[in-house]
């Protein structure tokens, strides 16, 4: 995660929540009636190769956002899922193959 959020402001780094399992995050990120979270999205690892040179896994992640990441705007760009998903995928995935 330091690769991820190593050009985080002090304020984006203050909302960068670790969570011991599932429960916990699941139990931080609960939504409301109009199914929107608190949290921006989360990210679960399951699996992030060592540095080792045996080592040959891939990273295997998860990534949630709220219910509430439903609206698509094709013509702007602007949709939820392009503006907090992508971006955080691109993020794990340009860290994962550098």
């Amino acid at each position: 995660m330091d690769h991820v959020t190593a050009n985080f402001t002090q304020q984006q780094l203050d909302g960068v929540v670790q969570a011991k399992d599932e429960d916990e995050l699941l139990s931080k990120c609960l939504g409301n009636l109009n199914n929107a979270s608190p949290c921006y999205i989360t990210i679960t690892f399951q699996n992030i190769p060592t540095a080792s040179t045996t080592d040959t896994s891939s990273f295997n992640y998860t990534l949630m956002s709220d219910y509430g990441v439903y609206r698509v705007n094709i013509d702007k760009h602007s949709s939820d899922f392009e503006t907090k998903v992508v971006p955080a995928q691109w993020a794990i995935d340009s860290v994962s193959t550098d």
